[in-house]
């Protein structure tokens, strides 16, 4: 199974990195979001729900309906937003493993040149 570590941002308040967290599935991910939302929603307190309201009225049900639908109205801006900063992230990384890379080979081009320039001359 694959893992990734994932730096998590506040994009509300800033841009200030918060402690590196290993993902290892989408579960996880859902979770991590929902769990500041909605805990209700969080994947291990689904099955408990037809328990937990069995005895509820309809109008409270009708109630909880709509704070599940906002619930998962703000779920998908937050995954949007995390997604987008996971995917800024990694194209930060590529940029810089380009860069270094590129940097790397000029300086081998460098001491090539310099080898033949040195060799010309004498």
């Amino acid at each position: 199974m694959a893992f990734m570590e994932v730096f998590l941002y506040n994009i509300e308040i800033s841009q200030t990195p918060i402690d590196p967290i290993v993902l290892t599935d989408g579960k996880q991910i859902y979770d991590l979001i929902m769990q500041e939302i909605e805990p209700e929603l969080m994947t291990d307190q689904m099955p408990l729900l037809m328990e937990k309201y069995k005895d509820e009225t309809p109008e409270a049900k009708k109630a909880r309906g709509a704070r599940y639908t906002n619930a998962f109205a703000e779920y998908d801006k937050r995954s949007n937003a995390f997604f987008v900063g996971l995917e800024t992230q990694v194209d930060a990384l590529k940029k810089k493993a380009f860069a270094s890379a590129e940097q790397k080979n000029h300086e081998e081009e460098i001491t090539q040149l310099q080898l033949l320039e040195s060799q010309i001359s004498s």
